[in-house]
C-alpha cells in the first residue's frame, strides 16, 4: 500500500531518514529501521571534519613536509574506513536501503570518496553540495564548480546519485534540469542550514535553529509541485515535515519521498511508525488503495499553476 520507487530503489513505504546524527551510528540506525523506516541516509562524511582532525594532529609538534603529507593521508584513510565500515556493517543487517552522503570542501576528494562508498556497497549516494559563496563568485560560477563536482562523482560510481541542493540557487529548476541531462537520478530539496546568532552583550556566537518548525516546508513544497511537472527526475522532499498530513502533500505534489530528521530527534523513532499508521488510514479513508493511486489522482485535481504565484492577492484584511 505504501510502496514508492526513489532513485529507482523500490521503497516499503516514502519515508526516508535524512543524513544527520541520527543515522551516525549502528545502534541507532537498527532503531530507526524497528520502528518504520522505509530507508536511510547516513551521517554525512565530512570533509570539514577530517581537516579538523589533521589540523589537530599537525600542531602537535613540529613537522617536515613529508610527515605532513603522510598525516593528512592517514587521517583521510581513518574517516573513509570507518565511513565504509559502517556502510558494510550496517547493509548486513538491515533491510532497508542504505543511502550514503558525502559534504567534501576540496574539488578533488568529491570522486573518489564516492568511488570508495560504492565499493562498499550503498545502495544510492547523496550529494550534500554547498558552500558559502565568495563576494566576488557569479551564480554561474558557482553552478559550474557544482557540475563539475557532479561530473567528476558519476565517473567513479555506478549506483544512483542524488544531489540535496540549497535554497538559494537563482534559478532551481535549470539547475534540476540540467543534472537530469548528466545522468542524476534525483534531487533532494532542500538543504538546511544553522543560522548564525551571537551574543550582542559578549559577541560571542550561539547555537541557533538546530531543529526545522513546521512553517517551514512551504518553500519545498513550491518546487516539488514546479519541478515534478516540468522535470521528470526523482524528487526527495526535506524541511519542516514535521506530520502525516505534510507528507501526503509532498506526495500528492510529486515528491517520490520524504525525508524526516527534526521531528525525529523531538519525539524520538516511535513518531516513524506513527507516521506510517496515519499515512495507511488516509489512503483508506479517501478510498486509495495506494500511494500510486493517490499521486495519480493528485495529478488530475492539483492546479499546478498555483505552485508558481508568488503575490498576495485579493487578501481579506487582517482583524
Amino acid at each position: 500500500m505504501l510502496e514508492t520507487n526513489y532513485l529507482g530503489i523500490k521503497l516499503k513505504n516514502p519515508i526516508i531518514i535524512g543524513s544527520s546524527g541520527l543515522t551516525g551510528k549502528e545502534s541507532s540506525i537498527l532503531e530507526l529501521e524497528k520502528h518504520g523506516a522505509g530507508a536511510i541516509v547516513l551521517k554525512s562524511l565530512f570533509e570539514e571534519d577530517i581537516y579538523t582532525d589533521f589540523t589537530r594532529e599537525a600542531g602537535k609538534g613540529k613537522r617536515s613536509d613529508e610527515e605532513l603529507d603522510y598525516l593528512d593521508v592517514k587521517v583521510k584513510q581513518q574517516h573513509l574506513a570507518e565511513y565504509t565500515d559502517l556502510i558494510r556493517s550496517v547493509k548486513s543487517k538491515l533491510e532497508i536501503p542504505v543511502m550514503a552522503s558525502i559534504n567534501c570542501t576540496t574539488s578533488h576528494e568529491w570522486g573518489y570518496f564516492a568511488g570508495e562508498i560504492n565499493r562498499a556497497g550503498a545502495d544510492a549516494l547523496e550529494l550534500n553540495i554547498y558552500e558559502v559563496p565568495e563576494i566576488k563568485q557569479s551564480g554561474k560560477d558557482i553552478e559550474q564548480r557544482h557540475f563539475e563536482i557532479i561530473r567528476n562523482v558519476l565517473r567513479k560510481i555506478n549506483i544512483p546519485l542524488t544531489v540535496k541542493i540549497s535554497p538559494y540557487h537563482s534559478s532551481p529548476g535549470y539547475f534540476c534540469s540540467e543534472l537530469k541531462k548528466m545522468g542524476v537520478s534525483g534531487v533532494t530539496l532542500f538543504n538546511r542550514f544553522l543560522g548564525p546568532n551571537f551574543n550582542p552583550q559578549t559577541f560571542e556566537f550561539e547555537k541557533n535553529n538546530l531543529y526545522s518548525s513546521p512553517d517551514e516546508y512551504f518553500n519545498t513544497l513550491r518546487w516539488i509541485g514546479i519541478l515534478d511537472e516540468k522535470i521528470k527526475i526523482h524528487l526527495c522532499a526535506s524541511t519542516g515535515i514535521h506530520d502525516s498530513t505534510t507528507i501526503m502533500k509532498m506526495l500528492a505534489a510529486g515528491a517520490s519521498a520524504v525525508q524526516l530528521v527534526s521531528v525525529v530527534y523531538k519525539h524520538g523513532p516511535e513518531i516513524i511508525s506513527r507516521m506510517e499508521a496515519e499515512i495507511k488510514e488516509f489512503l483508506k479513508s479517501a478510498g486509495f488503495e495506494s500511494i500510486k493511486a493517490y499521486r495519480k489522482e493528485a495529478d488530475k485535481q492539483l492546479k499546478r499553476e498555483n505552485f508558481t504565484r508568488s503575490q498576495f492577492l485579493r487578501l481579506k484584511k487582517f482583524t
